[in-house]
């Protein structure tokens, strides 16, 4: 279901604008009517009009609760398709894991943070080893497979202030907050382990598909890091990882 928002909150305002308007109109019939019920006067002619003002005042009044009834559930639905329009935005569809504009907005907060708390940051970027070869090799479906594998391992790894989100291709990142690079090193080098370790085979067929593993740089939050400057760090120690051989992980100098 999806719900126009701007026509949701006019019909919300029309209808609220529109109840003030009759609740005044109310009070300007009382406020006319009250010098003839002080002497008197016309009493019952003047009590009939007060009584059919009221039977219509409240007959708008349930009215107006009966179309806000129905624009709260239209909220609600409103709420709903933009939670959902939220998600898809800041996810990956392939892994499900957030995507680099997600990962964009949660750098940025993660720096300010540690930042204001002088605590550490370390952010890593990890790249699957050769995988241009698997994927050529084995085919795209196996190969986007192998990478849900590899986020999933990663997101998985257990650590509450870790956020792994998919960088793009083969690329995952991960930012540990108050974490030093040697604690976030050590954490994932156990995932990197546990996946080198296991022979890969596909599920229906038993096929083997080898061994798999993926190459990791991490650097630490500096003060005057800017979300660039410390990615371009992650990015060399990377690149150091994968001259070095390959299924390793490294920290930034």
């Amino acid at each position: 279901m999806t719900v126009d928002f701007s026509g949701v909150i006019d019909h919300a305002s029309a209808i609220v604008s529109r109840s003030g308007q009759d609740a005044r109109n109310y009070g300007a019939a009382l406020a006319s009517t009250a010098a003839v019920l002080e002497d008197g006067a016309h009493l019952t002619p003047t009590v009939d009009a007060l009584m059919g003002l009221t039977r219509s005042m409240i007959d708008k009044a349930r009215a107006a609760e009966g179309e806000l009834q129905r624009t709260e559930i239209q909220m609600k639905a409103l709420r709903d398709d933009l939670a959902v329009a939220q998600r898809t935005a800041n996810s990956d569809p392939l892994t499900g894991l957030p995507n680099r504009r997600a990962f964009d907005q949660h750098l940025r907060a993660a720096l300010e943070r540690a930042r204001r708390t002088r605590s550490s940051l370390s952010l890593a970027i990890c790249d699957i080893d050769h995988f241009k070869i698997f994927n050529d090799t084995h085919g795209h479906q196996i190969g986007d497979e192998v990478i849900k594998f590899v986020g999933t391992s990663l997101a998985r790894s257990g650590h509450a202030d870790m956020f792994v989100a998919r960088y793009g291709g083969e690329e995952f990142v991960a930012v540990f907050e108050k974490l030093a690079p040697t604690e976030a090193g050590t954490l994932l080098d156990k995932v990197r382990a546990a996946i080198a370790s296991r022979e890969l085979k596909v599920t229906n067929t038993g096929q083997s598909l080898g061994k798999l593993t993926f190459s990791a740089g991490i650097a630490a939050f500096e003060s005057h890091d800017s979300p660039g400057s410390i990615l371009k760090r992650a990015d060399e120690a990377l690149y150091r990882a994968k001259e070095a051989g390959r299924n390793r992980v490294l920290i930034a100098d």
